[in-house]
């Protein structure tokens, strides 16, 4: 546009042979795990504003990162270790039914977990595991989640700008556009605030994906989106979640529900009967041992939706009802972050300095651990974060 306001108006962008020409770059591209779908053409489009040549650099770190990560065979290490060593919650956020879409609906409330110990590796493999495990839940082709953010128990503690930053960094670049849209509840005032500050700037589509809700219009929300099973679920949890000390139950929702107890924390009614009872029952009772041959046998008895890419039930859910045996997965467990790539692997980036979470602050490793990798870290993270849209950065 000139100094006058005039100039030719650019050319309206066609997305079809954007389509077709991305298609073609990538059809002789290695594909670990079938994540070259058609969706995932347009996803990484729609992230690059439509670039085909940003777009397909990007679709090729992925899948470098995907053959070397396997994310769809891996478990966050963090819950693990934790979790059998002293049987806590750690995080809340988990999968607990579908809305009347078919999209997988999450849910995580602040008071429900206890993560003062976690370091950015760790929120990096909790998100990593949480979307990747949505999608067998999805109808075909579909692979965007809902997050219900329950923010009842939120104190300044509880916000540490590097978790988010580097769940930020992974997700924008290996996951974007995944998210359906996100409900945000019992969120504090300055929530609120920092929000109405960011929506101006913000993408249009990016601020429409956010819904917030009070106490008072909860449930007619929730009915616009969820079945009435979900719901019924939310609207009772999330009341359940206000006052822990007259529902302590509620602070181990990876149990079923005690005697005399009818919500059951884990998930809906339908979403324990069609993905936690029967992956139980499958794996009750197995050791692990050749997971490649009952991968390809037995899941396809229970989980016809998708054989090759099974539901795994929360971690803690799985550990509880079966042990460390319990994970139908064919591949490791616990993955050492720095080997496979999920910050700094073999994908060819190098912008996280030197920081390694496998030895500078991993799963496990403490909070102080590698406190001068993750600064450092931060700092390389941040000039990067500002070259991408509002719409990735606020996505997780």
């Amino acid at each position: 546009m000139s100094w006058f306001g005039f100039g030719s108006k650019e050319e309206p962008i066609d997305e079809d042979a954007c389509r077709a020409e991305l298609k073609e770059l990538v059809k002789d591209a290695e594909d670990f795990d079938g994540y070259l779908t058609d969706t995932t053409i347009e996803r990484s489009l729609r992230a690059r504003d439509w670039k085909v040549k940003d777009a397909h650099k990007m679709l090729m770190g992925t899948l470098a990162w995907r053959k070397s990560f396997k994310p769809t065979r891996y478990k966050s290490r963090f819950d693990i270790e934790l979790f059998q060593k002293e049987g806590k919650g750690y995080h809340s956020w988990r999968q607990v039914g579908t809305d009347r879409g078919g999209m997988a609906v999450t849910y995580s409330c602040v008071s429900q977990g206890k993560d003062s110990g976690l370091v950015p590796a760790d929120c990096v493999e909790m998100a990593v595991d949480i979307i990747e495990n949505a999608v067998p839940t999805n109808p075909k082709g579909q692979d965007f989640y809902v997050w219900v953010l329950d923010f009842t128990g939120i104190t300044m503690g509880s916000c540490n700008p590097r978790l988010a930053a580097a769940t930020n960094k992974v997700t924008s670049k290996h996951y974007p556009e995944r998210m359906g849209y996100t409900i945000v509840v019992n969120a504090p005032w300055i929530f609120n605030a920092t929000w109405a500050a960011i929506k101006v700037f913000a993408d249009p589509d990016t601020v429409s994906k956010f819904i917030f809700v009070k106490q008072s219009n909860m449930e007619e929300k929730f009915r616009e989106k969820f079945p009435d099973d979900l719901t019924d679920w939310l609207v009772t949890e999330i009341k359940l979640n206000l006052d822990m000390k007259a529902n302590p139950q509620q602070l181990e929702w990876w149990k079923a529900p005690p005697a005399g107890i009818e919500h059951d924390a884990r998930g809906c009614p339908h979403y324990v009967k069609d993905w936690i009872e029967p992956y139980i029952a499958a794996r009750k009772d197995r050791p692990r041992g050749n997971e490649e041959v009952d991968w390809n046998t037995q899941m396809p008895a229970f989980c016809p939706k998708f054989a090759d890419k099974v539901h795994v039930p929360h971690t803690n859910i799985v550990l509880h009802e079966l042990g460390p045996n319990g994970f139908f997965l064919p591949g490791p467990i616990g993955k050492v972050v720095g080997e496979g790539g999920l910050l700094n692997g073999e994908d060819g980036d190098d912008d996280y300095g030197d920081y390694d979470p496998a030895t500078e602050g991993g799963a496990g490793a403490g909070a102080s651990a590698g406190a001068a990798g993750i600064d450092a870290a931060v700092e390389a993270m941040a000039a990067d974060v500002e070259k991408v849209k509002i719409s990735k950065v606020v996505e997780l």
